[in-house]
């Protein structure tokens, strides 16, 4: 199990460092901050501890609440939209607006230099009317985005603190020109966040700002969730990379392994070194050594690990192209999965479970903090799993398993022409059709090699047992496809780094754990009964509080660790998709992994 807290700070290298959420401000800063958070008045309900789409504001993800914090704004009806002036329609806020917008690009307000010229157009455009607040005081959008700005800060973002110190100094704002300082900050804290990170051009996204629901568009350009921060933090060193000479590559060839010695070990070495898995100071003799040592090999599989590769520390065909993907394309495939990180962040409430379908791992998040981890099995490529969303309502242990009519007369049928007692040995059932009353038949009465898969008129099911391809249990939820979270008799394929192996249902490893962790406060069903209804192999369901679920496909995320995860694009859904503000399709390298062609989907790789 693992959990996931703390702030990502700086990146040294390939790696995030995790410290404390927040940086601690003077005394001074704070009674202010305090202040203004007494003099606070937004609307006539109290804020919101938690919403869809973030964690509740003012839990950080590692406990620290040595800063200051923006203060909660009241949560207006969903349906509000911000206050939106028109051409020649001028409030008292409008005409402050417009004075400070038109004084020239340089623009300064509570300490704060503002992007003059980046927020002037979209203020003219619409007369200057405000965005953020109107002229009784803070409006409804408003209130949404400081109640944002703060989930967004509790899950990560931490670039644009100095703005957020200053929004909490005028949050009692009352004039003219305090709303309209309070406005500028509130639009600068968000150009400012969302910078250089894949989203929308500042004039377009202040200008959709004042459209629609605010709750939704800040939900999605201000994301509460910690994997979009994590990622957010990361992308000024790919930018770097990206910018920077490239990176060395790793000729093809024989397997390289530790002891060998070889003209292409320099490269290597020089390649981990540009990404940071190996030290940039060794002996200078070292560096251009052909000598695959131990410290080569240890630095390898940290990069093996960090790309979904076995990671045994030996360089074969699937590593080499893995190291050498260009800095470029690692860009994109950050920039790519942040825009996905945020279509998803209004659906990533306080509590759901996540299986990163392309990571081949599971996550169940409560409160901001992963609180249960897995590795999975997913779906191969010709049979996807299918990403969706819905609700895990009940447990069934011990689940009867009534095989899919494609499994039936494919696999199931090549399983018995290579064992003619496999029905026999692993508790599979003949029916004579689908529904409740179907009469079973006798398997070993049948002429099997008259059907095949164009011809397959029986019902399979396989009962409760070891062998039951279901595992010990399913966590069932409405799909259209027939698909669940379940366990797997076959254990050993977890160790794979490569684990794209099922029919389409998502495997995961320790599905009892989980099952017993969702059921820990009812007391119904203590650990002892669980572990005794699995072993008894007695077919019994677990009703459960509902819990969102979602199937989603990241190729780049950040670890608990502050690692940067990139994974092969197995199902080649990068190829083509966009971010707006990639100024196109977002084009992936030919020979980069990812490519349905060159993606190894069972067995061992390196």
């Amino acid at each position: 199990m693992t959990e996931l807290r703390g702030e990502p700070g700086d990146l040294p290298s390939h790696r995030i460092a995790h410290g404390p959420a927040r940086r601690a401000l003077g005394p001074a800063l704070a009674a202010k901050i305090l202040v203004a958070a007494a003099l606070l008045c937004l609307a006539t309900q109290p804020a919101s501890a938690e919403r869809d789409g973030a964690p509740a504001p003012g839990a950080p993800l590692s406990g620290s609440t040595d800063t200051a914090t923006l203060p909660s704004a009241a949560s207006p009806p969903s349906t509000v939209q911000g206050t939106a002036g028109l051409p020649g329609q001028q409030t008292a806020v409008a005409g402050s607006l417009a004075t400070r917008l038109g004084a020239g690009d340089s623009l300064e307000i509570a300490g704060q230099s503002l992007p003059g010229a980046l927020l002037r157009d979209p203020y003219a455009a619409a007369g200057y009317g405000p965005i953020w607040t109107e002229d009784k005081g803070i409006s409804p959008a408003g209130a949404v985005l400081i109640d944002q700005l703060q989930a967004a800060k509790s899950a990560g973002m931490s670039m644009i603190d100095p703005l957020l110190a200053a929004i909490a100094e005028h949050a009692g704002a009352k004039t003219p020109d305090d709303l309209a300082d309070l406005d500028l900050l509130l639009s600068a804290a968000m150009l400012a966040a969302t910078a250089d990170s894949g989203d929308m051009p500042p004039t377009a996204l202040l200008a959709a700002a004042r459209k629609g629901d605010p709750r939704a568009f800040v939900a999605i350009h201000l994301p509460g969730n910690f994997f979009y921060w994590g990622l957010r933090q990361a992308l000024p060193a790919y930018r770097q990379y990206a910018a920077g000479p490239a990176w060395p590559t790793v000729p093809a060839g024989p397997k390289l392994e530790k002891g060998m010695t070889d003209s292409r070990v320099a490269a290597l070495r020089q390649r981990l070194m540009a990404t940071g898995e190996l030290s940039a100071t060794p002996a200078e003799a070292d560096i251009d050594s052909d000598v695959f040592d131990d410290a080569l090999a240890a630095a390898l599989r940290k990069f093996q690990a960090s790309h979904g590769l076995d990671s045994d520390g030996k360089v074969g065909p699937q590593t080499i192209a893995a190291l050498n993907v260009s800095a470029a394309d690692r860009l994109n495939s950050i920039l790519l999965n942040m825009e996905r990180f945020r279509q998803l962040s209004p659906s990533m409430g306080a509590r759901y479970l996540y299986v990163n379908v392309a990571g081949m791992e599971l996550f169940l998040v409560e409160q901001g903090r992963v609180t249960f981890h897995n590795r999975v099995i997913v779906g191969r490529v010709d049979r996807k799993t299918p990403l969706l969303q819905s609700v895990i309502k009940r447990i069934d242990f011990n689940p009867t398993w009534v095989v899919p009519a494609k499994i039936a007369r494919i696999d199931m049928l090549n399983h018995l022409r290579q064992d003619p007692s496999y029905f026999r040995s692993h508790n599979v059932r003949v029916f004579d059709g689908w529904s409740a009353d179907a009469h079973e038949i006798d398997s070993e009465s049948i002429n099997w090699s008259q059907y095949g898969s164009g011809n397959m008129p029986f019902v399979l099911r396989q009962d409760p047992g070891p062998e039951n391809a279901l595992g010990p249990l399913k966590f069932d939820f409405a799909n259209d496809y027939a698909v669940y979270i379940h366990g797997t008799p076959v254990q050993s394929l977890f160790s794979l780094g490569a684990r794209a192996l099922s029919s389409g249902c998502v495997r995961m490893e320790q599905p009892v754990d989980m099952a017993a962790y969702l059921l820990r406060n009812d007391p119904n069903w203590p650990r002892s009964r669980i572990d005794d209804v699995v072993r008894k192999a007695t077919t019994v369901s677990a009703p459960v509080p509902p819990l969102p679920v979602m199937l989603t496909y990241q190729t780049a995320w950040v670890d608990g660790e502050g690692t940067v995860q990139f994974r092969a694009d197995i199902y080649g859904l990068d190829r083509g998709a966009s971010y707006p503000g990639a100024g196109g399709d977002v084009a992936a390298s030919a020979g980069a992994p990812g490519a349905p062609g060159t993606v190894a989907v069972g067995g061992k790789k390196s």
